[in-house]
């Protein structure tokens, strides 16, 4: 193989490398903020909502809008979640 092949493959698989490093950390911080949501209290919850409908609103890439919608679904059943184990705290 000729030097120039050589150093495309290993530029390729440094990339490769890079790029699953990369690819597991966005997992693992996305994992976090998902845990840290959870434990966010109900006044917490509901204004990171309204946040992020109002950002959906004004969003116009399809596909951060249609992340933004999962993230509200996502927020309003954590919100019911906190709202009964408040609800349990107070009884």
């Amino acid at each position: 193989m000729g030097d120039d092949v050589l150093t495309k493959l290993h530029i390729s698989h440094a990339l490769g490398e890079r790029s699953t490093r990369v690819a597991s950390h966005i997992v693992e911080t996305i994992n976090r903020v998902l845990d840290l949501i959870d434990d966010q209290p109900t006044a917490v919850l509901e204004a990171l909502i309204d946040y992020t409908k109002k950002k959906q609103s004004q969003e116009h890439r399809k596909s951060r809008h249609d992340l933004d919608g999962a993230f509200v679904a996502y927020g309003q059943a954590t919100l019911k979640e906190a709202q009964a184990r408040e609800r349990q705290y107070r009884a």
